[in-house]
């Protein structure tokens, strides 16, 4: 006869606590399940009819306050074309789905992802093919390939001495903006004494004029390449700074710091090396994101961005970063999925 031994102490003392947990107040659940990761509320919702409810109706409040909801339609309306592989599979998921109503946990993982910094207002993303300005480019000097994963062109400098893009972000009403390039470094080189410039532009009928300008050493791109650490490049900045881009292999971004427009303008970010007399290559641009942000958030520095949410069930998304198109290996081993700027 088989003989169970009865609950122990601690594990009746576990039962009674999740018990009074879930008999607590509606409000004071939301703010006990604002602590919780994802996984965790999956855990809650799993335990029992009211633990659901009370996840449910946490998702409806997170989605519906500070128009996150509204926020996460518009991201997906205007970035869709240029997301990391990191963010395909949570917009793919909640795809169709009424973000007014749904009261899902995936929902709540892609908005919580997806609209990591509340400071943005919201955010386009133009691929740098389609530059207003690009000299060489669709040449054998400068052209693109379909890059494996996130499935778009990327442009790559294969060589070229007079290096020079300009990308126009838009006609947009005054207010602060933040412009952000991402770009791979596979196996940069560029030398010389002068800095590459980037440039943040206004551009009125009347006349362009630069709103801010960083001048980014010229080895810098070279010392990433070769997997320096990019607090050790923005030692050397002023106006900007690069972070690590997690879900992919060599992927970088440089967020330029915020820029005040005083009247409805267009909004370019120019890249330019033509001072420099060598030749340069081995850079690959992806897109130039510009964001309208809160009045007073902060420069790059403040500038935070993640492609996982941080739970523990989290799985790395694709870092094998398979067959791009490149000529150099993709592969050094990291086990990286997700990016931030404090690296």
């Amino acid at each position: 006869e088989s003989h169970q031994e009865p609950p122990s102490c601690s594990e009746m003392a576990l039962d009674t606590a999740a018990n009074s947990l879930l008999e607590l107040s509606d409000d004071i659940m939301l703010i006990i399940l604002d602590y919780l990761a994802p996984a965790d509320l999956c855990a809650v919702a799993a335990s029992s009819r009211r633990g659901l409810e009370s996840v449910r109706a946490y998702v409806r409040h997170v989605l519906n306050s500070n128009g996150t909801c509204e926020r996460l339609q518009d991201f997906i309306a205007r970035c869709s074309d240029c997301l990391l592989l990191t963010e395909k599979p949570l917009v793919d998921a909640i795809r169709g789905r009424d973000l007014k109503t749904d009261a899902s946990v995936t929902l709540y993982r892609a908005a919580l992802t997806l609209m990591r910094d509340p400071m943005v207002l919201w955010r386009v993303r133009i691929p740098v093919e389609q530059a207003e300005d690009f000299p060489h480019f669709k040449t054998d000097y400068i052209n693109t390939y379909l890059r494996a994963g996130i499935d778009r062109n990327i442009v790559r400098l294969r060589s070229v001495c007079w290096l020079y893009w300009r990308v126009c972000l838009g006609v947009r009403p005054p207010g602060e903006y933040r412009v952000v390039m991402r770009v791979y470094l596979p196996n940069a080189n560029i030398s010389g004494a002068e800095p590459s410039l980037l440039s943040v532009l206004k551009r009125t009928p009347a006349q362009t004029s630069p709103l801010l300008v960083e001048g980014v050493p010229c080895d810098s791109w070279g010392k990433l390449s070769n997997g320096a650490d990019p607090a050790s490049i923005n030692g050397y900045l002023t106006n900007g700074r690069f972070a690590r881009d997690r879900s992919e292999h060599r992927a970088f971004f440089f967020a330029i710091h915020n820029v005040i427009l005083d009247e409805e303008a267009e909004i370019l970010l120019e890249f330019k090396d033509i001072v420099n007399p060598w030749w340069k290559s081995g850079l690959e641009w992806d897109y130039v994101e510009l964001q309208n942000v809160q009045p007073g958030s902060g420069g790059p520095g403040a500038w935070v961005v993640d492609g996982g949410d941080g739970s523990a069930d989290d799985e790395p998304a694709a870092a094998q970063d398979s067959a791009s198109g490149s000529d150099e290996d993709q592969s050094d081993g990291e086990d990286s999925y997700y990016y931030d700027s404090d690296e």
